[in-house]
């Protein structure tokens, strides 16, 4: 019996797949949504999920104290739990007014689901069969494809698990985790989901034999996907999301509750994989303190800069 058959003592069966998203389309500009104040909030910081994890998904692996706001004139301070329920939003929560603003002075931009889909699926060809894709490409849409993913040799679904991918500058990682479309609000059903940690859930699903083997596999998946943002309020939305998004995937695929300990052991990866960084000079925002990661495989924090010198096997 592994380690991990105590969280699942009982087999369920895997619930039936979706069709999938169709198309997306763009139903109303972001600002005349935020004018009309039709949005409705993409991460609910309330949930249990986050909630219990609010200690993991605020620290700062390098500091050993919570993140910062990294800009404003509140830059060097912490963020507290009592922020996330007051101050934090994302861009979708946010006025347009503030997000022009943020846009001219920080260079936030925000880029379309799309668009995140095209470029990550350049990213895959060199793991995926030449017949195989997680979707068909439309214009600005797409649909997600009903065959299962297959791979240029076999047993390549381990490697493609365990490809470790680096998104720069990440904001609420879109790259990475796809629950919703930056730049429309509308939200992105599982089956239809392109963000990278998406895709490598979607592969642990189709290749598992059980739920077991599935949080393996998602483990792999969420030891292999990194970020960093100048922004604490930004790095703190980006782990939510991805905590978000594993729980989403093994909800969507198995009628039994997601136990506790497998959620606080994905925060705890997470508070490692995605940091706080200026991204011009390696460091902690607003300081001299070079910004720690984890080096998965030897188990081992490592000095993001020295690590990239040294070459990562980061893909970019």
């Amino acid at each position: 019996m592994s380690a991990n058959e105590r969280y699942f003592p009982a087999l369920a069966p895997p619930q039936p797949a979706g069709e999938g998203m169709k198309k997306i389309l763009k139903r109303n500009s972001l600002s005349e949504m935020q004018k009309n104040r039709t949005i409705k909030p993409p991460v609910d910081f309330g949930c249990r999920t986050i909630k219990e994890n609010l200690d993991l998904l605020l620290t700062d692996k390098t500091t050993h104290h919570n993140l910062t706001w990294g800009c404003g004139a509140d830059g060097s301070k912490e963020m507290t739990p009592k922020d996330v329920y007051s101050r934090v939003k994302t861009r979708l929560e946010r006025s347009a007014e503030d997000n022009v603003m943020r846009k001219k002075i920080y260079g936030e931009v925000f880029t379309p689901a799309w668009l995140c889909n095209e470029m990550n699926s350049t990213y895959d060809v060199a793991y995926l069969a030449a017949d195989s894709c997680f979707n068909i490409q439309g214009v600005k849409l797409w649909t997600a494809s009903a065959d299962p993913v297959k791979f240029k040799r076999p047993g390549g679904y381990s490697d493609y698990l365990k490809a470790k991918c680096l998104e720069l500058t990440c904001g609420e990682a879109p790259f990475l985790a796809s629950r919703y479309d930056m730049t429309t609000g509308e939200m992105i059903p599982v089956k239809s989901r392109i963000g990278l940690l998406d895709r490598k859930l979607r592969v642990a699903g189709e290749y598992a034999k059980n739920p077991d083997e599935w949080h393996n596999y998602a483990m792999e998946s969420l030891k292999s996907v990194y970020g960093y943002d100048f922004q604490g309020e930004s790095v703190f939305i980006a782990r939510c999301n991805l905590l978000l998004t594993y729980h989403e995937h093994f909800s969507s695929r198995y009628s039994y509750k997601l136990p506790d300990e497998c959620i606080r052991e994905a925060a705890e990866i997470l508070s490692w994989d995605i940091w706080q960084m200026d991204g011009l000079t390696d460091t902690v925002p607003n300081g001299k303190t070079l910004a720690r990661t984890m080096d998965w495989d030897t188990g081992v924090p490592v000095i993001f800069h020295f690590l990239k010198k040294d070459g990562d096997g980061l893909e970019r």
